[in-house]
């Protein structure tokens, strides 16, 4: 049996996401970043076709991609397509993406205490498929109907989390880029969870980082382990 943890060695962020959770029913989670490592897997496909050596620390956002590619000698439209159709939006990178460490301590340990788990991306809605399997095959204690996705017709990507999380009153959202939580703590009351959240998100984004509802957690695998 796993020694229990005094409180008082937890990180206080730790500490914050864990009393939260005793007031809250759902919880919204982000797909690409905080429970799957997408990143990882795009830059290697990158650095196997163009002999590059970058990390997952040069995909800072969503068009890092794009720029790469315009470094490599394509032009704006190509590489605007190539970063979404090749990259990004492509199923067999998706279902290769590893899943995060402390993302299946987390999730096991919220269905144990009774929470609901709502796994939410702003991906295009041809991606369902890829994206259940997914779910099914890294976390398939999480309900299927649980999968939060854009429908057909949806165009709003920037908007469909706050959107989300309004509709089905999610009391607190988990989410690994700064400028998606703009808009959740404009338009709504949950508590927002940015992780990994990295130092230099203080100066990037401030309006984010001066929010009093917002956790700053440095990686998830230290709140898996203390809720596990």
């Amino acid at each position: 049996m796993r020694q229990e943890t005094d409180p008082r060695d937890l990180h206080p962020e730790v500490r914050r996401i864990l009393n939260i959770l005793k007031v809250v029913d759902s919880v919204g989670m982000d797909i690409d970043g905080f429970l799957f490592d997408l990143d990882s897997v795009v830059v290697q496909k990158f650095n196997r076709i163009y002999g590059t050596n970058y990390t997952p620390d040069d995909i800072t956002e969503w068009n890092s991609v794009r720029d790469l590619l315009i470094e490599q000698g394509h032009s704006l439209e190509e590489a605007e397509y190539l970063q979404n159709e090749d990259y990004w939006d492509n199923p067999k990178v998706i279902k290769r993406a590893p899943l995060i460490r402390g993302a299946r301590e987390l999730t096991l340990a919220l269905l144990r205490t009774g929470k609901e788990i709502y796994p939410t991306t702003s991906r295009k809605p041809n991606l369902a498929e890829a994206t259940n399997w997914q779910l099914r095959f890294w976390l398939g204690w999480i309900p299927e109907d649980n999968l939060r996705i854009r429908d057909d017709g949806d165009f709003d990507r920037h908007g469909f989390k706050a959107r989300t999380i309004l509709s089905d009153r999610f009391g607190m959202f988990f989410e690994n880029y700064p400028p998606h939580g703009e808009l959740i703590l404009d338009t709504t009351d949950a508590h927002l969870v940015i992780c990994p959240y990295k130092a230099r998100f203080e100066q990037q984004y401030p309006k984010v980082a001066s929010n009093p509802r917002v956790i700053k957690l440095p990686n998830l695998s230290m709140l898996g382990e203390a809720i596990f």
